[in-house]
C-alpha cells in the first residue's frame, strides 16, 4: 500500500505562563514536563489532526507554563490508514505514520515553547528529546 500525506497546517492552540510564581527560588534542573495528546479525524476530508500539550511544573507540580500545538495532516488513502475512530481513540494500519505525525507536532511544540519562553524566567528551558518508545507508550493503549 502506498500512502501519501502532507501537513496542511500547524497552529499554536494555547499558551499560558504563571506570572505569580516566585522564580527566584526555582531550580530549573527540577522542572517537570507533563504531556497530553488528542487525535481527531475527518473522514470526509481525509484528515488526521494531532494536538500535543505540555505543562511545565516545579517539583510540587505547580504549573509554570503550558503550551499546546495542533497539526492537521491530509492522508490518502484515508480509509486504509484509519481503521476506527471513536470516543476511545483511533486504530490505524500505519502506526509508523502516526509516529511521524506525533514527532512533527512535538517538534513544533518544542519550537513554539522556546519562542514563548524567551525573555521570561524560564528562558532556556526546552522540552527534552524523547525516545519514540516513550512517545509510543504515551499515544497507544492496549485493546
Amino acid at each position: 500500500m502506498t500512502i501519501q500525506y502532507k501537513i496542511l497546517r500547524m497552529d499554536e492552540t494555547g499558551y499560558r505562563f504563571n506570572f505569580d510564581y516566585d522564580y527566584q527560588s526555582l531550580d530549573k534542573n527540577r522542572i517537570v514536563f507533563q504531556f497530553a495528546h488528542t487525535f481527531d479525524t475527518k473522514e470526509e476530508t481525509g484528515e488526521i489532526s494531532v494536538e500535543v500539550q505540555t505543562v511545565l511544573g516545579d517539583e510540587n507540580e505547580v504549573m509554570l507554563a503550558e503550551q499546546r500545538v495542533r497539526a492537521t495532516f491530509a492522508v490518502n488513502p484515508y480509509s486504509e490508514v484509519v481503521k476506527r475512530q471513536d470516543k476511545d481513540g483511533m486504530t490505524s494500519s500505519a502506526p509508523m505514520l502516526i509516529d511521524t505525525f506525533v514527532n512533527v507536532v512535538i517538534g513544533g511544540l518544542r519550537g513554539m515553547l522556546t519562542k514563548n519562553l524567551k525573555g521570561t524566567p524560564l528562558e532556556g528551558c526546552v522540552i527534552p528529546l524523547i525516545s519514540m518508545d516513550v512517545v509510543r507508550k504515551m499515544i497507544t493503549s492496549k485493546e
